[in-house]
Parts: structure tokens; C-alpha cells; sequence
């Protein structure tokens, strides 16, 4: 008998292209990580998500890992979210090799209706 395994939970990381006050990034868990994204493009769930969307500010799906509540609380209670971001270890990594600076500019952006598009000249 074929049977549909449930939807496995993923906890996820979310880096804003620009910060709102000191936050760069959201952490959160879902078991429809689809749905959620949605919800949060739309600025309904969690307040900080609606502050973003109030605040104009884009985001990225940066990173997801298989895991539940406790795999969330344990990521949330190191504080240290630009060590988790690939986007935030990228920026990092270009300042170093280009001290004198460059044009970071993300390479992607989100839309609000929860896909993504390609920067122009990507």
C-alpha cells in the first residue's frame, strides 16, 4: 500500500538584503516551508515579517535545514545568524579578498509573490 509520508519539518533562514534596526535575518521552522514563504511575503505570521514587509525591505531563502522547534530554538539561542547566512559568509569572504571594496549587491531577490528572479546581469 502506497502511502504519502507527511510533510517532514525544515527550519529555515531568511536574510534581509538590508537590515530592519539590528535584524538581518529571521529564523523559523515549518512544515510547508512553500506555504510559509507565501505567508510570509504577504506579511501575515510573524511580527518581525510584517515589520519587513511595513518596511519595504526584500528577503532570500538563504538556508534550510531538516528539523523541528528545538532544532530552531538551538540556531535562534546562538545569536549568530551571519555565521549560519552563506549570503552574510560570501559578503565576508569578498571583503576580505577586496579590501579596498566592491559592489556587494545581492544576487538575487525576492518578489512578493514568493518566487525568485535573477538580478539583472546575473
Amino acid at each position: 500500500m502506497n502511502s504519502i509520508p507527511e510533510k517532514q519539518e525544515r527550519v529555515y533562514l531568511l536574510h534581509f538584503n538590508q537590515p530592519l534596526a539590528h535584524a538581518k535575518h529571521y529564523i523559523g521552522v515549518a512544515s510547508d516551508l512553500e506555504v510559509r514563504l507565501h505567508q510570509h511575503g504577504l506579511a501575515s505570521g510573524a511580527k518581525l515579517m510584517q515589520a519587513v514587509k511595513r518596511a519595504g525591505i526584500s528577503w532570500v531563502l538563504a538556508r534550510v535545514w531538516i528539523g523541528d522547534r528545538e532544532l530552531e530554538r538551538a540556531l535562534k539561542l546562538q545569536h549568530n545568524t551571519p555565521r549560519l547566512c552563506p549570503i552574510c559568509m560570501q559578503e565576508r569572504l569578498l571583503a576580505r579578498a577586496f579590501p579596498m571594496g566592491i559592489d556587494l549587491t545581492p544576487l538575487f531577490t525576492r518578489d512578493h509573490q514568493g518566487l525568485f528572479n535573477d538580478c539583472e546581469g546575473w
